[in-house]
Parts: C-alpha cells; structure tokens; sequence
C-alpha cells in the first residue's frame, strides 16, 4: 500500500518540512510544550468499536448518497444510541464543510475500527478529544498516520471531510483531537452532560466536560465555559494526538509494533483553526515526530500584520459599501444589500472614511477586499 506522505521527505530530528512557507512557521507561537504524561490514576478509558460496510469509517454507511440526502433518523429521540449519534456527527460535519455536489465523487465504504478517548495538556483543567480511525487496508510494513485537529469549534469529526477522507481512501490511519473545543456541553440545571460515546449522563459521570450550575446557570460548551485557555495549547493537543494513535496502532496490531515516528510516516494536515494547530504542533515538535505538515488557510497571525480581530473589524466598517462595487453578489437579491450598502457608503464619507484611497488602503492592508470603492464623491 502506497504511503500517504510520499512527497514529503523524511523527517530531521525537532524539525518538520511544511507545505506553506517557512515564515508561516511563526516563532511568536513558539513556546516551550505543556505535553506531560498522563498520570496513571488518570489515565482515560479508550473505547474502540469495529466499523463495518453499513456503518463505515468514512461515512457511517450513509455513502455520498445519504450525505446529501436527509439527516439520518433515530429511533428513540428520547434515547439515541452513539452508533446513531455517531451516525448524525459524520453527516452533519462533512456537509457543514465539503462541498458534496461539486467536489465529492463516490465515497468508498471504509472498515476499519476506531479508538476513541481523551489526554490532557498540562494544568489544562478539562481534556481535549482524541480518536483513531484504522482501516482494515492499513499496511503495518508502511505505516502512515494522518493526524488532524478539527477547524473552528467542531467536534471530534470536524476534519473526517478532509483528512479522513484523503488518509481513509490510502489506507492511512487518521487521528483527530478536537483541540480542548469541540461540542460537549453541559446543562448544569437538569444536570446532564455528555460522556465518550457521545451519550448524555449525569454531568458528575462526564469526565469531559462538567461545570457547576453557580458557574453557569444555562448551558455551558466546553470551548466558551471551560476557562482554560486551549487556543495556547493547539499545538500540544496535535502532538498528544499523534502520540495516542501510535499507542493505538500499537494495540491494533501487536505483532508489529511499537509504532513510532521514527518508522512510521506521520502527516499533520489542519484546516483555517486546525491549521494554526498543526503549525504550532511543527514548531513544538522536538523529538521530530512529524514528518511534515499542511496547513490550508491557517487562522495565523503573521508579525507586522493584521491581527484576525483588526481584519474583522476592517472588513465589517468597509465591506457593506464595497458591495456597490464591481458584480453584485449572488448569494442576496438586490433588495437585500443595495440600501444598506448605500447607507454605509454616506456614512463612511461623513467620518472621513469614504474616499477610494481609504478603501484602497484597507483592502491592501486586509486579505478580503472585494475591488476598490468608486463611492468617494
């Protein structure tokens, strides 16, 4: 079976060839890694479950037929079992970030298992997701693993639309980490929370997630509530996450283990929040565990740049009026954007804002310009 990271040379010890620019490597995010082991009384219970044609790694059986069609019933509302909890998070995260009528051929119906448990980062005080997905093709004699943080704030899932689907088809294993984001939650009035399978339990018995109704009297996520700081550890959840899908590929097939970096190809892949995470996991990567990694528009920030925060803000003041310039958009009819969008254009000229070099200048400065703004008169 081909490897999956082919391209990509092999690795130097503490050093990962990128598919961006080196520069994109920023040193401000450079810190030295929280990783520690896990305590032994702590260490997480790992579920693993066996995955077959009709409820598969890849799409939970659905096909890209069932991915485009309805949202996949379940039974009991009341009581929904995790293989159709699981079934629902596959279709819901790939339709939520791959286009499946324009860029989705046929999807293959990949069995395989997966092992799924959870790692904490330093004095983080809630864990961070983590899971495995191993196909029956997986070649032990070229071992390669695909590891993934999800974008944004998705679950555990968030990424099998990209790097599931690109390590899962070459017969990769593929790891995701949720980045200590993702979607449990908490209902600290009625006392439920979310346990490993995706299940709700008495939040006292969801290790993952849980918080007291004084700290949030409604309902508390994990990514706004937890009041860690997990964006600082993004790189470690990658690395950790790595690390527990070489364990587990170690588990699956004793016979050939250990598995480890050094003889097993390892790709990080991430995709805008994921890929800031697998960059930060390359910088942080002292032991030369990934062999490289790729980043797709990663939310980075670049010093002497624009800030995300400074981007937004530039883009919500300017983008209304620059509407009015060059072809409208599709996406709205004209009643919808045309007044607004006239209306900002006054008022950007009122405080001194509306002139063409003014939008010239932001959108030089900022990536989302859509032309230059010929409302200066």
């Amino acid at each position: 079976m081909p490897s999956v990271v082919n391209h990509f040379a092999r690795h130097r010890p503490g050093r990962a060839l990128s598919c961006l620019a080196l520069p994109l490597m920023l040193a401000a995010c450079a810190q030295s890694p929280r990783i520690a082991e896990q305590p032994v009384a702590e260490r997480p219970q790992v579920l693993v479950t066996r995955h077959e044609a009709g409820d598969d790694l890849l799409t939970a059986g659905l096909g890209r037929a069932g991915l485009l069609g309805s949202p996949p019933t379940i039974a009991d509302p009341d009581a929904p079992t995790a293989a159709e909890l699981r079934r629902r998070a596959i279709y819901t995260n790939w339709r939520g970030i791959v286009d499946l009528v324009g860029s989705v051929g046929e999807l293959p119906a990949v069995t395989g298992r997966e092992y799924s448990s959870w790692r904490r980062v330093g004095d983080a005080q809630f864990p961070h997701r983590v899971l495995l997905q191993v196909p029956d093709q997986f070649d032990v004699t070229k071992p390669c693993l695909v590891v993934t943080a999800s974008s944004g704030s998705r679950g555990i899932y968030g990424a099998i639309g990209s790097a599931g689907q690109y390590a899962l088809s070459r017969g990769c294993a593929v790891v995701y980490t949720d980045k200590g984001a993702g979607t449990d939650w908490v209902d600290p009035a009625s006392g439920e929370g979310f346990a490993l399978d995706g299940r709700m339990v008495r939040a006292e018995n969801a290790e993952l997630f849980n918080v007291s109704s004084e700290a949030a009297p409604f309902v508390a996520f994990k990514h706004a509530h937890s009041t860690d700081n997990p964006e600082a550890d993004w790189g470690d959840h990658v690395l950790q996450a790595a690390e527990f899908g070489l364990e587990m590929l170690g588990q699956a097939f004793p016979a050939h283990g250990p598995f480890t970096g050094g003889r097993t190809r390892v790709l990080g892949f991430g995709l805008s929040n994921g890929g800031g995470a697998v960059l930060q996991a390359a910088e942080r990567d002292t032991r030369g565990l990934l062999d490289g990694v790729v980043a797709a528009a990663p939310n980075i920030h670049v010093p002497g740049q624009l800030s995300l925060y400074d981007i937004a803000l530039e883009a919500a003041i300017f983008q209304p009026c620059l509407l009015l310039d060059g072809a409208p958009p599709a996406f709205l009819p004209e009643a919808a954007w045309r007044t607004p969008a006239e209306q900002r254009c006054r008022s950007l000229k009122g405080d001194g804002l509306g002139s063409r070099q003014h939008a010239r200048r932001a959108g030089a400065f900022s990536a989302w310009t859509l032309g230059h703004a010929r409302h200066d008169r």
